[in-house]
């Protein structure tokens, strides 16, 4: 029999999947460095431990350390209604256990770890997590306004990481008397090597430096930040992969989770494009045009659902009932063909959310959406929708989407080429609609926001950055009525201080004064593209 003292040997006896992640961390101070006690074994929810034959479920390996029947009660009672579950215990063999079940609440940004404890009797310990990507939550704060004064010179160094600030985001842990934790997610899993000088820079401490310098060549998945709340400033290291097999002690858990991330972090790195976030200027450009004066106003010319596109039309639609908001809806539910039920779609410029709103309750997919535009983002946030404020172009993906929709957003993209062969890495199925533009005329339009390519000229770069084109369709003759919809209610609407809404309504009355000669060269193009190469493509 295993010594029960010895919690490696103990679970040597358990069948866990290696799909599982073991997660350990490393806790500093001005003068400690101490490795924790705690370990966490992380399954996703609804798996078994292992698909093999003989495999434990985790409600076995729960009775098999010992857990009382209550704690399996409540695992079996809400474990699929999670999103992550884990089994924590002491490296040191002590009778410690833990069951962690993390679940999404709403609204979308609440992701709650409700901890259970045993031994002598269960006990539980609720904390909400709240993930936010960079820069700053709906409500405009960043982990400034919460990290403690002596860690500001850490994480400031921490977040001017361009690629963190790209792809990434940060948590916000909270107890019953409010956020006690920042936390910075790491998805490449950088060395401990890569900020051991501004980590020195607060260890001060002779011992505790010897110790960190010890794990310099760790890879990293999060680092916590204590608040300004707590007495003692404290930073904490997560450590976290899949080893190739079972460990038998600490020594070998840490040295098989350090392979496993250099590994994702050689990976990741080797895939992720290059991202220059201080090439602000067109970015905040858009973001001032798209800062409205009045979204009460704007509710009222776009309707209740905030479709900011245009609408595809029916001969039995009646352009007299220009409140109907059924074709600015058909405009996203006649691209449901190429958007499977469930899918996991990433919105690039979506604007109020209609869109987003959409596809989440129709069709049931999971849509995160970014927008260029902080009022969008705090609308769309009130909304319960998953929406990053940021620009297309100084950000990335945040993880592999089915779908990279951009509906009515690729015009606003001035170098197009870029961004088409940058989410070749995040997706594997484009679907847009997007204005175009024949003739000589000057591309831009819209006060300087849109610029507009010809559609032979589109489909040569979707072609060009190793797009395959499974789809091709000009829209602009069941749109067209849109202008007339739009042009009417604005007639509705007083003149505002509102740069954006203004141009919206030249833009309409310009083209109600031609509108067939505006259709003819203004084509609506709509494609959907797989990708074509098995390679990236050349930078």
């Amino acid at each position: 029999m295993p010594n029960d003292d010895n919690i490696f040997e103990r679970l040597e006896g358990f069948r866990i999947d290696l799909d599982g992640r073991f997660e350990w961390s490393l806790r500093l101070t001005a003068d400690q460095a101490t490795v924790r006690d705690n370990i966490v074994f992380w399954l996703d929810a609804g798996v078994t431990p292992a698909q093999e034959p003989g495999a434990l479920p985790f409600t076995s390996l729960l009775e098999q350390v010992g857990s009382p029947s209550a704690i399996r009660n409540i695992w079996e009672a809400r474990c699929r209604c999670c999103l992550h579950q884990g089994l924590g215990f002491s490296a040191s063999g002590a009778s410690d256990w833990r069951l962690y079940l993390h679940r999404q609440s709403k609204p979308f940004y609440g992701d709650e770890y409700t901890v259970y404890h045993w031994p002598p009797r269960p006990w539980q310990q609720a904390t909400r997590y709240s993930f936010f990507f960079f820069p700053e939550t709906p409500s405009g704060e960043t982990p400034e306004n919460w990290i403690h004064p002596a860690l500001l010179p850490v994480y400031r160094k921490f977040q001017s990481e361009e690629l963190l600030q790209a792809i990434s985001g940060f948590w916000l842990r909270r107890n019953h008397a409010g956020v006690d934790q920042v936390c910075l997610t790491f998805p490449w899993q950088p060395a401990v090597q890569t900020y051991l000088g501004v980590l020195k820079g607060f260890v001060t401490g002779a011992a505790a430096r010897k110790v960190l310098r010890g794990y310099a060549s760790h890879h990293f998945r999060h680092i916590s930040f204590a608040t300004s709340r707590q007495q003692t400033p404290t930073l904490t290291l997560y450590f976290s992969g899949t080893p190739d097999k079972r460990p038998r002690d600490m020594e070998e858990l840490q040295s098989s989770v350090q392979v496993d991330a250099r590994r994702c972090d050689k990976l990741l790195q080797a895939c992720l494009p290059k991202i220059d976030v201080s090439e602000r200027e067109p970015a905040e450009r858009l973001e001032s045009f798209y800062t409205p004066g009045d979204i009460d106003v704007w509710s009222k010319a776009l309707g209740r659902d905030m479709h900011y596109h245009f609408g595809l039309f029916t001969e039995e639609d009646d352009l007299e009932a220009i409140w109907n908001d059924a074709p600015f809806e058909r405009g996203v539910s006649e691209l449901i063909p190429y958007i499977p039920a469930g899918s996991k779609v990433y919105d690039l410029g979506c604007g109020w959310g209609g869109p987003a709103a959409y596809l989440a309750k129709a069709h049931g997919c999971d849509v995160t959406g970014i927008t260029a535009s902080r009022a969008q983002f705090r609308y769309c946030d009130a909304l319960g929708l998953k929406c990053r404020y940021g620009d297309m172009e100084t950000t990335l993906p945040p993880g592999r989407f089915d779908i990279l929709l951009m509906l009515e957003s690729l015009e606003h993209v001035e170098d197009k080429a870029s961004l088409l062969k940058t989410l070749r890495q995040f997706g594997s199925r484009l679907v847009i609609r997007t204005h175009c533009q024949e003739g000589d005329a000057d591309g831009t339009a819209f006060n300087g926001t849109m610029h507009l390519v010809s559609a032979q000229e589109l489909k040569a770069l979707l072609q060009a950055c190793g797009w395959k084109i499974t789809h091709w369709s000009n829209r602009r003759e069941a749109s067209m009525p849109t202008v007339e919809i739009w042009h009417k209610r604005l007639c509705t609407i007083p003149p505002q201080n509102d740069e954006h809404f203004e141009a919206w309504r030249q833009f309409c009355s310009k083209i109600m004064r031609y509108p067939e000669e505006w259709a003819s060269s203004h084509p609506l193009i709509e494609a959907v593209a797989e990708l074509e190469w098995s390679e990236p493509p050349p930078p």
